[in-house]
C-alpha cells in the first residue's frame, strides 16, 4: 500500500519514502500504465498539447515553457501538430483519449468540430489556448487581450504621419481574427482614419496568407504607407514577401508585427511588433490543465503590448 500511494504522490507518503520508492521503480524497470491507473479513477498524468506548429518562436517558446512546468510536477507531455488541419486535429484528440489523457490543450482549426463530443471524449478536459472557436462546447480558455495594443499600433503609425495603414489578419471565424479586426476598425475611426475594403485582408493564420496578402497590398492601385499584421504566422508570411520584393521596412513602408521573436530585435534595424505574455500564458494554462475543480468555461486573460522600432518610423515622401 505504501509503494501505491508513493508511485500515485498521495500526500500521507513523505517526501523520503517517496523518492526511495521511485528510486527502486526506476532500478527495477518498472513503468506506470496510463490506462490502468485511469481505471481505477485515477489521473493518468498525460497531458496533450496541441500546437499549429513549432516552427514559430510564439508556440516553441510556449511548449518550452509549459513542458518544464510539467516536468516539475512529472506529468506527461504529448505534443501533435495540427498544422492548422482539422483531420490531423481530430486524430490528435482521438489518440490522446486512447491514452486517458487528463487534459487536451489546444490552439484550434478554423473548422474543427467541437460541438461534437464524440472526438473530444467525457473524461478528457479541454481547455483552448488563444482563441475558441465559435461551436466550442463549455470549456475553461487562455487568451490574449491584444486590443489595446492593437490600438496602440495604430495610433503609433497615425501619429508618425500614415494615413493609408493596411491590416492583415486572420479569418473572423476565429474568435482572434474577429477581436483584432473589430479593434483594429475601431483604432482607425478613433484616428479619423478611412478603411477601404482593399486594405482590410482576412484569411487563414497561417504563412501563405501572410504572402498573399502582401503581394495584393503592392499590386493595388489604393497601396498603403504602412502595414499591421495580426497573426504570428501572418507576420512571417509578410515580412519574408515584402524582404524578397526588396521592400525596406521602416524605409520603404512602415510594418507593425505581430508576435515578437528575438529576430525582430535586429532584422532590418528592428520589427515594430506586438509582443505575447508567453510565461504567463503558459503558467496559467498549466494552472487550469492541473486544478482538481476549475470553474466550468474559466477564461484567463493575459495582455499583449506594443514594441516600437526602425520599421514603424515615418516615411518622407518626396
Amino acid at each position: 500500500m505504501t509503494v501505491s500511494r508513493a508511485l500515485n504522490d498521495h500526500p500521507n507518503v513523505s517526501a523520503n519514502v517517496r523518492e526511495r520508492v521511485l528510486k527502486l521503480a526506476t532500478e527495477a524497470g518498472y513503468v506506470q500504465s496510463a490506462s490502468a491507473k485511469s481505471l481505477r479513477g485515477l489521473k493518468s498524468g498525460a497531458v496533450g498539447l496541441l500546437l499549429p506548429n513549432i516552427v514559430n518562436e510564439f508556440y516553441a517558446q510556449f511548449a518550452q515553457a509549459f513542458g518544464d512546468l510539467c516536468a516539475q510536477q512529472r506529468l506527461n507531455l504529448v505534443i501533435h501538430l495540427t498544422g492548422e488541419d482539422e483531420d490531423r486535429e481530430r486524430q490528435a484528440l482521438t489518440q490522446l483519449r486512447g491514452l486517458h489523457a487528463d487534459t487536451a490543450i489546444i490552439v484550434p482549426t478554423v473548422r474543427g468540430h467541437y460541438g461534437l463530443a464524440g472526438p473530444i471524449g467525457s473524461g478528457m478536459r479541454l481547455l483552448f489556448l488563444t482563441r475558441t472557436p465559435s461551436d466550442a462546447p463549455p470549456a475553461a480558455a487562455v487568451e490574449i487581450d491584444d486590443q489595446g495594443a492593437i490600438a496602440q499600433a495604430v495610433s503609433h503609425l497615425a501619429n508618425a504621419g500614415h494615413q493609408e495603414i493596411a491590416f492583415i489578419g486572420p479569418t473572423t471565424a476565429l474568435s482572434t481574427g474577429r477581436s483584432r479586426h473589430d479593434a483594429f476598425l475601431r483604432a482607425m475611426h478613433a484616428a479619423s482614419l478611412a478603411t477601404p475594403p482593399e486594405r482590410v485582408i482576412a484569411g487563414p493564420p497561417v504563412y501563405g496568407h501572410g504572402r498573399d496578402a502582401v503581394r495584393t497590398l503592392l499590386a493595388s492601385q489604393a497601396r498603403p504607407t504602412a502595414i499591421l499584421c495580426g497573426g504570428v504566422e501572418i507576420t512571417r508570411g509578410a515580412i519574408e514577401q515584402l524582404l524578397e520584393a526588396n521592400i525596406a521596412l521602416g524605409d520603404d513602408l512602415a510594418f507593425v508585427g505581430y508576435g515578437d521573436p528575438t529576430i525582430y530585435s535586429w532584422l532590418c534595424g528592428g520589427v515594430s511588433s506586438i509582443a505575447l505574455p508567453i510565461d504567463a500564458l503558459a503558467r496559467s494554462a498549466f494552472d487550469l490543465a492541473t486544478a482538481v475543480s476549475p470553474p466550468p468555461a474559466q477564461r484567463m486573460t493575459h495582455d499583449a503590448r506594443l514594441v516600437v522600432r526602425r520599421s514603424s518610423r515615418a516615411i518622407n515622401r518626396p
